[in-house]
């Protein structure tokens, strides 16, 4: 009973954090992609178009079904519902042989983790993948302890094929690593068998396996920098800040973790170097699936695609066994400071590492809208600045027209001289429609999501020769009269 009492407030706690004003952010690229798979008209097909099983689709389509109100709302609910359930997991299979100040220490660090709070409140897969990885290792520690139990391969084979129906890295990842600790301590006759078992269970799906495999085959990812070398930089360095201050961490919370860095290196790396009994596992699949997202996600999205590996990033520290408990200790404390403040940015929408999160795409439409009548509108969307899903599956008015070309707009003009043109685009103090238009047209400058002195400074440290204030701008040109 005593341990259920200390759980409960954690729980509490995360629930409060989780579900409060879950209408916070605006509705995003992906979370518009989830939309759009699960709600109604759906064409009965499965394989996505991206690279996603369909596993979480299917359970967030039956979601939806029960009426709930508000579809985005109650999925970003869903994800907090298996995030509460995956700490229950942590504490009943892994916190459980800790003594009690470590428990405390690992929930506090785990509850108020400003890159959960992030992640865990969206329509996204996140939560779940962390929560089945979390089976997945937990099923494969019992069978490289007892490899000759048909029931302990039977459940992490059903398991580790679940996490494959719901993404691909982490379930690629997981079985990459069970695969090679088998083989690694001899156990080559259990590592053929259940691999040999997870392939079946999967083989409906492997042909939209190969499909996704050759679209990230072709995928071009965005650079920030273009050396390769440093772009790995760049992104294990986003991937460290993410998961351990958060995306939101204010001038002083970033001082803060600069400092406390060296310290947490040094935690991370003594603690698999020590007996922690998931460091086998957990190393090379972390290693696995790292690889894996390279030529898939920028540097941005790091951080979302491997939270499933969050769980033992805490451990690591957290763990008082492992040694070092004053450094631990201390450690931790300053992590739960850094971590207040990156809270208080992220509900104050503020201090946004990843400003695409905040971009309004349903006040920028109404903008569009309000400006259709009675000529009507063309909205020029400029398709390598901006994550366009969120105007693509709008139902926009008759008089609206979407264009991803700039190359069509001389035609369109041409048919509707008396419609006002948007163009929807990162900021640039360079207008080369302005100069295409000429006096024809006034043009007016919208701008949403300003960046802050910190940005700009940076800006300058990096050497931009044009330094936007704002994220994003929509450029109005209206139709001069004569």
């Amino acid at each position: 009973m005593k341990t259920v009492w200390v759980l409960l407030p954690f729980l509490l706690l995360q629930a409060a954090l989780g579900l409060y004003r879950l209408d916070l952010l605006p509705t995003w690229g992906d979370e518009n992609h989830t939309l759009e798979k699960v709600l109604p008209p759906w064409d009965g097909s499965l394989c996505d178009r991206d690279v996603h099983p369909p596993l979480y689709f299917l359970l967030a389509r039956g979601w939806v079904r029960l009426g709930w109100p508000d579809p985005l709302l109650s999925l970003r609910a869903l994800s907090v519902l298996f995030l509460l359930i995956s700490t229950v997991v942590i504490d009943r299979i892994w916190l459980a042989r800790l003594r009690q100040f470590s428990r405390v220490l690992f929930l506090s660090l785990w509850t108020l983790s400003p890159c959960l709070l992030l992640y865990g409140r969206m329509a996204r897969s996140y939560t779940l993948q962390v929560l089945l990885f979390l089976l997945v290792v937990a099923a494969a520690r019992r069978l490289l302890d007892r490899p000759d139990s048909p029931r302990i391969g039977l459940v992490y084979c059903l398991s580790a094929a679940a996490l494959l129906y719901l993404h691909y890295i982490p379930g690629l990842a997981a079985v990459g690593a069970v695969g090679g600790v088998l083989l690694w301590r001899r156990r080559i006759q259990v590592a053929l068998l259940s691999g040999l078992l997870v392939l079946l269970l999967y083989a409906p799906w492997l042909i939209c396996l190969s499909q996704a495999a050759s679209i990230v085959a072709r995928k071009e990812v965005y650079r920030l920098v273009p050396s390769l070398l440093l772009d790995q930089g760049v992104r294990l360095a986003y991937w460290f800040v993410s998961f351990f201050y958060g995306e939101t961490p204010p001038v002083w919370a970033i001082a803060g973790g600069l400092l406390l860095a060296p310290a947490l290196l040094f935690l991370l790396v003594d603690s698999f170097r020590s007996r922690a009994e998931w460091r086998l596992l957990i190393a090379p699949a972390a290693l696995l699936g790292y690889l894996g997202i390279g030529q898939w996600a920028s540097f941005a999205f790091v951080p979302a695609r491997l939270l499933w590996l969050l769980p033992f990033a805490w451990l690591a520290i957290a763990d008082l066994e492992q040694g070092h408990r004053r450094l631990r200790t201390a450690v931790a404390a300053a992590l739960l400071c850094l971590s207040a403040g990156s809270i208080h940015s992220y509900f104050g929408k503020q201090d946004f590492l990843n400003k695409g999160y905040l971009i309004p795409y349903q006040e920028i439409a109404s903008l569009f809208e309000k400006s259709a009548d009675p000529n009507g509108a063309i909205v020029l969307l400029d398709l390598d600045q901006i994550d366009t899903g969120p105007f693509a599956a709008r139902a926009w008015p008759a008089g609206i027209r979407l264009v991803r070309d700039a190359a069509a707009l001389p035609a369109l003009l041409a048919k509707r001289p008396a419609a006002t043109l948007w163009h929807l685009r990162r900021q640039d103090p360079e207008v080369p429609l302005a100069a295409q238009l000429g006096e024809r047209y006034a043009l007016r400058r919208y701008t949403w999501v300003p960046y802050s002195r910190l940005d700009r400074a940076i800006m300058e440290a990096l050497g931009w020769a044009r330094r936007p204030t704002h994220v994003v701008e929509a450029l109005e040109f209206r139709p001069v009269l004569k």
